[in-house]
């Protein structure tokens, strides 16, 4: 071989080794576990969300869909359930999201950000 391609050769092996450690080192530096998905929908697929005069959101089961019962349920009133309501955590010793991860994947409830929540 000629002296040129040895040279050039013998520098894109750096190069590709350099490259190949900064990559593996970045890599390894990313190693943060973010809970997925970063954020939640505020009810239920396929219920019905309401706002009341306070501000809070109240959501409505579509009975076509879930035939759940809401009643006393931590939040429920006149057939709609506040599920911001302090209660959903405090008697199970759960944050928030975790009861309500609970309660959807034991009542076969589909909502985004909750039901496939995977921090608890």
């Amino acid at each position: 071989m000629e002296a040129f391609y040895i040279i050039v050769l013998s520098i894109a092996v750096v190069f590709y080794i350099i490259i190949l450690t900064l990559f593996g080192l970045l890599m390894t530096k990313s190693d943060t576990v973010v809970a997925f998905p970063p954020m939640k929908n505020s009810c239920p697929d396929y219920w019905t969300s309401t706002t009341d005069a306070s501000g809070k959101v109240l959501c409505r089961p579509n009975p076509s869909i879930n035939t759940i019962d809401i009643t006393g349920l931590p939040g429920s009133n006149g057939g709609s359930v506040d599920f911001t309501d302090t209660q959903w955590g405090s008697n199970s010793g759960k944050s928030n999201i975790c009861a309500l991860n609970s309660w959807a994947n034991k009542n076969n409830i589909s909502w985004d950000g909750v039901s496939n929540f995977n921090g608890c």
